[in-house]
């Protein structure tokens, strides 16, 4: 009992000095903490802080049973607290500090980051993004969470950084199929890890023409247990002007042997010589304490990875640059034992850039030992790579380009290298220039030959030659148009059968007579044609995309594609893929919102043939009446269906709300909401949920406040027998007295009733005495009191009394 008390008195303690410090903050008047005008100092803080004490004195029933995790049923003293705080300010002037914390969010990295900044200059903590953009032997675009010093004077930028790493980092590339729901490969991932941007790439030279990068909550929502990706706006397989889409996504998974603690330290740092003379410097290491906590992993020495490199760089001019990197590598499976470090080195040159006003050159030479380590996943150990690319513009109209490309690997054998690839391009282009009604028509042409030689299985050699025709044709600013073909031939030893023929055929169109309004549509003929086999599957493609502000009241995006596969004149496949989103404003009284995604394939050389669909539509409409009375729906449905072998899911939702507010004394707001669910397995099921409510606030005079809400839930599992329905009615009423200025008392009733399959009954009763202490700070001191029934369990019965005292405020 004594020490009972002695918890007591510190919560109290504990809730009086809150109380102080907050009627300080908000006397000082603005929110200010700190204000000196001589000094610069001013510091500035918004922020939400809630507590609530509870102390069950009297329990009725049977305590043993309640124990086991009814609520408020454990006697003593709790409390629970949270606190969202924004804190800004400059120190003298030139310092400058940044602070926001949410105790409130679930996950680590969302609760908290601070900067302390003096100019250019910062020290961070948070989630942020390791990089090393002149070092590319080491590691690029990772997300971490954790501190970071940023160093930034005239001639010299140093970053460093060090944190706990979660889990292990992966990178995934997948192709775009025109949906908006995609999968990572290795999941669970670790929360907010993930870094995720569209990269549009050249079907031919593969060469990322642009990248896109795409943020959470705005452009895509993530699952994180199953690794599931769901885009706002459908991802397009190819782009308006042909080329191919990729999601690409480098994020951290959590490893099926839990218990690592992995730390990441990170250095950078970059010395301007000169104007033209630059030296930078990077570091990382990768700690595995893997004799952790995890039994599997008991006795397991640690291990520690490590790269570093220097690099030079060079202005020859003004747009051309030599740049040149060393880089080294150290493996070490077990730091406690002396003498297993593996150090692996690399290194590479490049020249890039404009030679004259006419003329671009790349050269570039790469070479990296076996088993080199780099966080980078664009680093190909075992290799050794010669690169030469030139352009020159002949005339005004005319560009001409060639490039070569040879690599192989396993260099530092005496043998011969099992792998080498060589490729050759040439290419021209052609700008007739600018006419009145044709506008500028430009003609590309392009050659490109690829050998590739394998000494291993599954494929021992290949070649490739691949040509390319592309003609394009701006008539005018908003309208453009091209005509492409591409020819592409793959040879193979005949024992693997992978000899080919594809031959490409693409016509597209855009409209664009203003920066949000555009339609683009493109039309493709793939012939394929295997040489040994003799299969001919023939593909025909269409796609079509359209972008927001047809009209003035109209937003609306739409993606569309449709393919047909056939060999001879008996059709194999077929594929459609169609996503929209709209808004429509007519008027200020009202705004209409559809989406729509829909996928069906069908696969007609399976015997039987075999149909999968996909489709999940939304609807939401919002209504002004009158000026005080609004109709708000919300509509959604989404489906799964295969044939041969059947199966399907289907899920339909409604929700529908008419607030009515004839004035700020009195609101009523009737709401529905609704849910279906079949399933068709081995078994079908069907399962319906029925929600009406009511919802009043309602001002009786400038003392009295009501508030009442009513609910009705019922769910009904029709199918398999036997049949189940829940009913559950909820009722809660609240009347609030303003007895002085700042003192209000509440009452509030509140009853839950189950009446199928088994009827039971909760009642709560609570009253509070509530005192404002400021404009934005409350206390309330209340009781609160719990009893519950089950008629066909009564051992279930229970009766709870409570005292509690909340503390809400804004700062």
């Amino acid at each position: 009992m004594e020490g009972g008390w002695t918890t007591k008195r510190k919560c109290i303690v504990i809730i009086l000095l809150s109380l102080f410090i907050v009627c300080l903050l908000a006397l000082s008047g603005a929110a200010y903490l700190y204000r000196k005008e001589k000094t610069g100092t001013e510091i500035f803080a918004v922020g939400l802080y809630e507590y609530e004490l509870k102390n069950v004195y009297r329990v009725l029933g049977n305590e043993e049973e309640l124990a086991l995790g009814e609520e408020g049923l454990a006697q003593g003293w709790s409390g629970e607290e949270s606190l969202r705080l924004y804190l800004d300010g400059s120190v003298r002037y030139r310092r400058r500090i940044t602070l926001s914390y949410d105790s409130t969010e679930e996950e680590e990295t969302e609760r908290l980051w601070a900067k302390l900044a003096r100019g250019a200059s910062y020290l961070f903590y948070g989630k942020y993004q390791l990089s090393f953009p002149d070092n590319k032997f080491i590691g690029e675009n990772k997300s971490l969470y954790g501190p970071e010093l940023h160093l930034e004077g005239k001639r010299n930028l140093f970053t460093g950084s060090f944190t706990e790493v979660k889990g292990l980092f992966a990178r995934d590339e997948i192709p775009a199929d025109g949906s908006s729901t995609y999968f990572v490969k290795l999941a669970p991932m670790v929360v907010g890890s993930e870094i995720i941007w569209i990269e549009a790439r050249d079907p031919i030279s593969e060469v990322v023409v642009s990248k896109t990068h795409m943020e959470r909550d705005i452009d895509y929502t993530i699952d994180y247990d199953t690794g599931e990706i769901i885009f706002t706006e459908a991802i397009p397989s190819v782009t308006p002007e042909g080329n191919i889409n990729y999601i690409v996504a480098d994020y951290q998974y959590l490893p099926e042997a839990p218990g690592y603690r992995r730390y990441l330290v990170g250095l950078r740092n970059t010395y301007k010589i000169s104007d033209r003379l630059s030296l930078g410097a990077g570091y990382l290491t990768q700690y595995d304490d893997r004799g952790s906590s995890t039994p599997e992993l008991a006795g397991r020495n640690p291990s520690q990875n490590s790269a570093w490199s220097v690099g030079i760089q060079y202005k020859l001019g003004e747009e051309l640059v030599l740049s040149t990197e060393y880089g080294k590598s150290q493996q070490d499976e077990d730091i406690l034992t002396k003498g297993n470090e593996e150090e692996r080195s690399a290194y590479r040159g490049e020249l890039k850039g404009k030679l004259t006003n006419r003329s671009e050159v790349l050269l570039g030479y790469e070479r990296i030992n076996p088993e080199f380590f780099s966080l980078n996943p664009e680093v190909e150990d075992d290799l050794e790579k010669y690169e030469l690319s030139l352009s020159h513009q002949l005339t005004d109209k005319l560009k001409l380009k060639g490039g070569y490309e040879y690599s192989h690997d396993n260099i530092l054998e005496e043998e011969e290298p099992t792998t080498t690839e060589k490729t050759s391009d040439l290419s021209l282009t052609y700008e007739l220039g600018k006419y009145k009604y044709l506008g500028r028509v430009e003609f590309e042409g392009l050659y490109r030959f690829k050998d590739e030689e394998n000494d291993w299985y599954p494929r021992e050699g290949s070649q490739s030659k691949i040509s390319s025709l592309k003609l394009g044709m701006e008539p005018s600013e908003v309208f453009s148009s091209f005509v492409k073909y591409e020819h592409e031939d793959i040879y193979g030893k005949p024992e693997l059968q992978i000899t080919s023929k594809k031959d490409t055929s693409a016509f597209g169109l855009e409209y664009s007579p203003t920066e949000k309004r555009s339609l683009t549509t493109q039309i493709q003929f793939i012939d394929e044609r295997d040489l040994l086999t003799g299969e001919k599957p023939y593909t025909k493609k269409f796609l079509f995309q359209g972008e927001r502000d047809l009209t003035r009241s109209l937003d609306v995006s739409l993606n569309y594609e449709h393919s047909d596969t056939e060999e001879g004149k008996r059709f194999t496949k077929e594929s459609d893929v169609t996503s929209a989103k709209l808004k429509y404003t007519p008027s200020e009284q009202l705004i209409f919102s559809l989406g729509e995604e829909t996928s069906r394939t069908v696969n007609r050389s399976a015997d039987p043939i075999s149909t999968e669909k996909r489709k999940k539509d939304t609807a939401g409409i919002e209504y002004a009446l009158t000026n005080y009375f609004l109709l708000y729906a919300e509509y959604e449905k989404e489906e799964e269906k295969t044939l041969n072998p059947q199966s399907s899911k289907l899920s339909e939702r409604l929700v529908a709300r008419l607030p009515y507010e004839p004035s700020h004394r009195f609101s009523l707001t009737p709401g529905y909401e609704y849910e279906e669910t079949r399933e068709t397995l081995a078994q079908e099921s069907l399962e319906r949920e029925n929600i009406p409510s009511l919802k009043m606030d309602w001002f009786l005079t400038e003392k009295w406040e009501l508030f009442t809400n009513v609910e009705l839930k019922t769910v009904k599992s029709i199918l398999p027998p036997p049949k189940v329905k829940a009913v559950t009615a909820t009722g809660l009423g609240r009347i609030t007295y303003k007895i002085l200025d700042r003192w209000d008392l509440m009452g509030q009733y509140e009853e839950t009733n189950q009446i199928e399959p088994q009827k039971s009954n909760k009642q709560i009763t609570a009253f509070e005495l509530g005192y404002e202490i400021t404009d934005n700070i409350r206390i309330g001191l209340g009781h609160r009191s719990i009893k519950f029934t089950d008629e066909a369990i009564p051992e279930n019965d229970y009766q709870a009394d409570m005292a509690y005292l909340r503390l809400t405020g804004k700062i």
